[in-house]
């Protein structure tokens, strides 16, 4: 089964996201030929399975049937797609078959193929408004049940710029903190995106390095979100650097004053000297995890004397950390 990937960037702005296509991808781009779907139904009871227009676009039902997945980059208007990516799916609606079958409690065409598809999409422009977003997404849903297939990523980005700037680079450092013992949700989010765009690519020369900065004393239990990474890594088709696991992380702000690589920060600059080599060299080491060099007992009394500052600042007393619901 191949990927198709349907567009509308101009030719140099894809040209610079994607340098190198993958050998099992299908392009569907502009090339200013496209004419408008009538409504005839000529591929139902016409010439079946095929648009009646015959311009290179009349076979998108079965270029569809052929898919496991689709991947849509589109200029987001009104919370829908551009006229041209519209104009392409209008044209392939010979993908299904005329007879109705109730899905989801609604009534919806019959499948006329048997391939299951992974619809992703790409919406871009300035300005996407929160409610075109929320539409959009409607619109992704409504189309992936019309098409009896699956959608794993709807994702908005500013630009095209942005994109480009992704694909010119070869090196990846992502650092956060540690939200429940995993990747907080925001980052997840980025991450999925980014998995669509970079499993796109055929030829990627980038490594990734990853800085998870853990609250707790112990750095080791940065360790489940290292490994996430390194998961997101294999799905996006990306090479994996190294991972340093900063424990006490809650204390950082409190001592920034002091340089790193010296007393509580001993540790953690020989962690960081390593990681800036291999970025630097573009190389590979083993994971870090590392703890502030400093007591854990104290660790723990300055942590709880945090607290009870923070909530005295907001107008409570210390016995208010224990308030029940």
């Amino acid at each position: 089964m191949m990927r198709l990937l349907i567009h509308d960037l101009e030719t140099k702005d894809f040209q610079k996201l994607f340098p190198d296509m993958s050998s099992d991808m299908m392009v569907i781009s502009d090339n200013g030929t496209i004419h408008h779907c009538i409504g005839c139904f000529g591929c139902w009871v016409k010439t079946p399975a095929a648009c009646v227009i015959r311009d290179e676009y009349g076979d998108m039902g079965e270029l569809l049937s052929k898919c496991s997945e689709v991947i849509v980059i589109s200029k987001c208007c009104y919370g829908g797609f551009s006229p041209f990516v519209k104009n392409v799916l209008d044209r392939s609606i010979s993908y299904i078959h005329p007879y109705f079958e109730i899905r989801n409690g609604e009534m919806h065409h019959r499948r006329r193929y048997n391939n299951k598809i992974n619809l992703k999409v790409w919406f871009y422009g300035k300005n996407i408004t929160e409610t075109e977003k929320i539409t959009a997404e409607r619109l992704v849903k409504a189309n992936a049940v019309n098409l009896d297939c699956s959608t794993s990523k709807v994702a908005f980005i500013g630009s095209i710029k942005e994109m480009e700037q992704l694909a010119e680079c070869n090196v990846l450092v992502f650092a956060f903190p540690i939200y429940v013992d995993g990747i907080p949700s925001h980052l997840l989010n980025c991450l999925m995106q980014l998995e669509s765009f970079f499993s796109a690519k055929e030829e990627k020369d980038i490594i990734v390095y990853s800085i998870a900065n853990c609250g707790f004393y112990e750095g080791h239990q940065a360790a489940i979100a290292i490994e996430m990474m390194k998961n997101w890594c294999i799905k996006a088709g990306l090479c994996w650097g190294q991972g340093v696991g900063v424990g006490a992380g809650g204390m950082l702000t409190s001592i920034k004053n002091v340089p790193i690589g010296y007393g509580p920060k001993k540790s953690l600059g020989a962690a960081f000297e390593k990681l800036a080599k291999n970025i630097l060299e573009h190389s590979s080491g083993e994971d870090i995890f590392i703890t502030a060099d400093f007591p854990r007992t104290l660790y723990k009394l300055a942590a709880e004397m945090g607290w009870r500052k923070s909530i005295k600042a907001n107008g409570m007393k210390k016995k208010d950390l224990s308030l029940k619901k």
